[in-house]
């Protein structure tokens, strides 16, 4: 028995960090979305937008290949018996009343006799943006320069109660988990130390 864990969480949250640590812990196949960056870029160029231009309409009509590409690298990745993660943003597919992409990953984790455990990282705004400013990367600067625009679209908390319960009734365990730390040991515990208390079952 392997299992497949989603890591979503908006930018400045901790994804990739948190992620290469639980699949250090798990020896776990790890695919992250900024992998296909370059992918992306050249996608952008083509559209007529610029590279790291991810907060554009251009990203946006862009976005489900992207998802798409990694989805197969992940299947894949998956059936090799390898527990595995994916870590994106995901904000749509866990924040949203849109259950089609939670509810087919979990299909994918079942077809490959895996468990499925997907996790919402988040942090309070201020702390997203002191990240975003501290990492210094060129595809943050118009989210810090647009703050109050870009603020207004993101969820910054963890996801409600009902959403959380309308979840689990359809047998997808979302985790939400908390990241105000730099270090982020105690989310990596809680992540590996929950995969393993479903791989034992």
């Amino acid at each position: 028995m392997t299992i497949l864990i989603l890591i979503g969480g908006n930018p400045g949250t901790g994804k990739t960090t948190i992620s290469e640590k639980v699949a250090r812990n798990l020896r776990a196949a790890w695919m992250d979305n900024q992998y296909l960056d370059p992918m992306m870029d050249h996608a952008l160029l083509l559209a007529g937008a610029g590279p790291q231009q991810y907060d554009t309409p251009h990203y946006k009509q862009l976005r489900p290949v992207l998802y798409a590409a990694a989805k197969n690298i992940v299947t894949a990745q998956l059936h090799t018996g390898l527990p595995t993660i994916w870590s994106a943003p995901m904000q749509s597919e866990f924040v949203k009343n849109d259950d089609r992409f939670l509810t087919e990953m979990g299909h994918i984790a079942a077809q490959a006799q895996a468990k499925f455990l997907p996790v919402w990282l988040w942090a309070p705004e201020d702390v997203t943006k002191q990240r975003l400013i501290t990492r210094k990367e060129d595809k943050d600067k118009n989210k810090i320069d647009n703050w109050p625009d870009y603020a207004s679209q993101i969820h910054f908390g963890p996801i409600v109660d009902t959403r959380v319960r309308h979840l689990q009734a359809l047998s997808i365990p979302v985790l939400n988990i908390e990241n105000p730390d730099a270090d982020a040991d105690l989310a990596v515990n809680k992540i590996v130390e929950t995969s393993r208390e479903l791989l034992a079952r």
